[in-house]
């Protein structure tokens, strides 16, 4: 369990070490890396709770999905994204927070219903919901200024 976790700092380390060395600076591939590192994190912590649900989460959405965003967006500027992704990262948060309180109840709460479990897939369903719109946001976006662009080659 250490050493998987001594493993994925190393490696994101020497990814940032690389970025300054390189001076190749890209905030979605960042945020991608990062959100690689919580999941092989919650991936060790507790595999057999709602925490592996988490994981998925967080390797998909937070990094997959942007690792897959920073790729189309190689060499351009992101600021034109920056509300989308703020949307996108804030529902991904949320959602993570009330999976991770989900499976920290599992693990502590022993069974006893503390409180309605129906509030927080309530929350965790509108994380999703938030989650959703800045994904769609973001690549109805780069949609529109491919448009653009292809539109202004052409002219």
């Amino acid at each position: 369990m250490i050493s998987s976790i001594t493993m994925t700092a190393f490696y994101a380390l020497y990814y940032f070490y690389y970025r300054n060395e390189t001076r190749k600076k890209n905030k979605a591939l960042d945020v991608a890396i990062l959100f690689l590192v919580v999941a092989r994190i919650v991936l060790v912590l507790l595999p057999q709770t709602t925490l592996s649900i988490m994981h998925t989460h967080t390797l998909t959405l937070g990094f997959m999905i942007t690792l897959f965003v920073a790729t189309l967006l190689k060499n351009q500027d992101i600021s034109p994204y920056k509300k989308a992704f703020t949307c996108w990262n804030m529902g991904l948060l949320l959602t993570l927070g009330l999976l991770f309180i989900r499976g920290i109840y599992q693990v502590l709460g022993e069974g006893e219903n503390l409180f309605p479990d129906a509030a927080l897939s309530g929350m965790a369903g509108m994380g999703h919901f938030v989650l959703g719109i800045g994904i769609l946001w973001v690549f109805f976006k780069i949609t529109k200024n491919r448009r653009e662009i292809s539109t202004s080659i052409h002219m």
